[in-house]
């Protein structure tokens, strides 16, 4: 069973990338650069190193819906090819559940 712990938000502004930086900037490709193995796609799969993280709309937020499993945060990185900046996911232990297929 895989918790649905949230969507990885990335705003871009000069000089940094982040997750609540005012004036963001649109336009830009910015990709997830490291996993740890524990930021899941909805099959319960990793996500790929170099997914594109896309932009919603021409807003400068950069948004990747993603799954852990109970209990066990990501370590992750992002880039927009100059800058990378490092989060750690939030996974709690009685989020709401996504049945697998199978269940």
């Amino acid at each position: 069973m895989l918790n649905i712990a949230d969507s990885l938000v990335v705003r871009a502004n000069a000089g940094s990338l982040g997750n609540g930086l005012p004036n963001s900037i649109s336009g830009l490709c910015i990709n997830l650069s490291a996993n740890d193995g524990h930021m899941l796609d909805a099959t319960g799969n990793p996500i790929p190193i170099a997914t594109p993280i896309p932009e919603e709309g021409t807003s400068g937020m950069y948004k990747l819906p993603f799954y852990t499993a109970p209990g066990k945060p990501s370590i992750i990185s992002v880039t927009d090819g100059i800058f990378t900046s490092n989060f750690t996911t939030d996974s709690c232990l009685d989020c709401p559940s996504v049945p697998t297929i199978g269940e």
